[in-house]
């Protein structure tokens, strides 16, 4: 049977989306009530080295629970992309799951007897779940853009500036501006973006807020400073917890903000908006120069 249309635009939609929540959720809340059962004996047997170890698994547990959460509920569809970078968050939290469990079994203690079947029982499920991460494709789709339907970027295309965020989280985003018409160019750090911005011509710019060496705010201060880039757009963008920095960057001279997780129509709608008021600043240059022009040769 040929995929869906969905599947081959690499997204997930209703019943496949429904099931990819499942497949998440199942096994980290299987670990989730091992773990409240083991705690609550170990506090009672005062078993304090097991407790710690139990508790580093339900709040690895609960962690990758409000991953899947923000990745994947409430939403009509997801890419296949962001499925990715879900995968590489939730991978480290189920190595230290599994780390745990296997302290427990080694060295926390007596352990009772009857603790061994919850504590074999959360293994299974992470192991589970390691299996499937294992699954997820490492680069889905992003070296070639027929592979989830990404049509190719046309001449002309309004060409976008991502900076900063980690490499699957920035290699996401390029793809979604394909989907949306742009041609995005990636830069690791806020060094590279001035290099960039300084050698070529760019439309707008999506600055993610945390970054190591040059900060982003260096970058905001020096673009700003700069009378050949002082006029490009700049979008921020931060985590949800991280507004502080974003009212930074606005007062910086950032243009607008996204906050993380990206909405795609969020994100269409911020691009969209930044490019049409940069063509409305062209237009009305170009109006300035003709004028200037006329009234010269009168």
């Amino acid at each position: 049977m040929s995929p869906t249309p969905e599947r081959r635009l690499g997204n997930y939609r209703n019943a496949d989306l429904a099931e990819l929540r499942h497949r998440f959720r199942a096994p980290v809340r299987e670990i989730m009530t091992g773990a409240e059962i083991l705690i609550e004996e170990a506090s009672t047997l005062r078993n304090e080295r097991a407790l710690n170890l139990l508790r580093h698994i339900h709040s690895a547990a609960l962690a990758a629970l409000n991953d899947v959460g923000q990745a994947l509920a409430n939403r009509d569809d997801v890419e296949a992309g962001e499925v990715e970078l879900l995968s590489a968050k939730i991978r480290p939290r189920v190595e230290r799951i599994l780390s745990s469990v296997e302290a427990i079994d080694g060295g926390a203690g007596v352990v009772p007897e009857e603790w061994l079947e919850d504590i074999e029982r959360i293994a299974d499920s992470a192991r589970s779940l390691v299996r499937m991460l294992a699954a997820a494709p490492d680069h889905h789709g992003f070296e070639d853009t027929a592979d989830i339907g990404g049509a190719a970027v046309e001449a002309g295309a309004p060409r976008v500036l991502v900076v900063g965020g980690e490499t699957v989280e920035r290699r996401v985003l390029c793809r979604r501006l394909e989907r949306h018409g742009c041609a995005p160019v990636e830069a690791p750090d806020s060094a590279a973006a001035l290099d960039l911005a300084v050698a070529e011509a760019f439309d707008t710019m999506l600055l993610d807020l945390m970054m190591p060496a040059m900060s982003a705010f260096e970058l905001l201060e020096r673009m700003k400073a700069d009378h050949r880039l002082r006029k490009l757009p700049i979008v921020a963008i931060a985590a949800f917890d991280e507004t502080d920095r974003v009212v930074r960057a606005l007062q910086m001279g950032a243009d607008d903000y996204l906050l993380k997780p990206l909405e795609p129509a969020m994100l269409r709608t911020r691009i969209n908006s930044q490019l049409e008021r940069q063509r409305l600043r062209e237009q009305v240059a170009r109006l300035k120069n003709q004028y200037e022009r006329t009234a010269e040769a009168d």
